[in-house]
């Protein structure tokens, strides 16, 4: 129960942003406390996202950011973002996520298509997190959307992409990676980024290759 107010609670606020002026602090931190209490918390990878990937990539100052997929703890993402320097981009191939995502920038698509929806070298950084394994499964398709992210990532663009040991082979493996990306510590906190308690999830930068 407490799991789902609290998963409702987000999705209401990032609705309604004008909701949170109303609803106190301390009633969202005894939620925050009760779910800790409960067991219920932020999964460890999605930690290591918000207190070390998201301040780095913001710390790059991009002039345009895509994140592939949207849920609701994606919904405040954007807040790393929120310069005017900024253009903030979302996709998901679910409509009912679009709640989630960009208010002003999403595209409801496949990540395989994003060449329809934008021009060459349009974006400086790209987010694939917790999409291979989950909706992007087969090698074709998997590859697919590596290819169509370089496409969209300016040269020295970096790729971040989050995936898991249990979910799918090693995706630095494949041809379209190898042929497209340079593994590259690009953000400071190591090319490869494994070792997090609890999960099976891997992180790994990658800045895209000219041509």
């Amino acid at each position: 129960m407490w799991a789902q107010t609290y998963e409702a609670a987000r999705s209401l606020a990032h609705s309604f942003p004008g909701i949170r002026k109303i609803i106190p602090a301390s009633i969202a931190n005894t939620l925050k406390r009760k779910l800790r209490s409960l067991g219920i918390s932020e999964s460890p990878d999605r930690t290591v996202m918000t207190k070390e990937i998201l301040p780095a990539l913001a710390a790059l100052k991009p002039a345009r950011i895509l994140f592939v997929g949207c849920q609701a703890y994606t919904a405040r993402y954007d807040r790393w973002f929120a310069s005017e320097q900024t253009e903030y981009w979302t996709i998901d191939v679910d409509p009912e996520t679009a709640r989630f995502g960009s208010p002003n920038r999403h595209v409801v698509d496949g990540v395989q298509n994003l060449g329809g929806h934008f021009a060459p070298a349009f974006f400086d950084a790209i987010v694939l997190n917790g999409v291979i394994g989950f909706g992007l499964d087969e090698p074709t398709a998997i590859a697919q959307g590596l290819r169509a992210c370089h496409a969209v990532l300016r040269p020295g663009g970096v790729l971040l992409l989050g995936w898991n040991t249990d979910r799918s082979g090693d995706p630095l493996e494949m041809d379209a990676m190898q042929c497209c990306f340079q593994h590259r510590d690009a953000l400071k906190i190591g090319a490869r980024r494994r070792r997090i308690p609890g999960c099976t999830h891997v992180y790994d930068t990658c800045v895209a290759l000219p041509g």
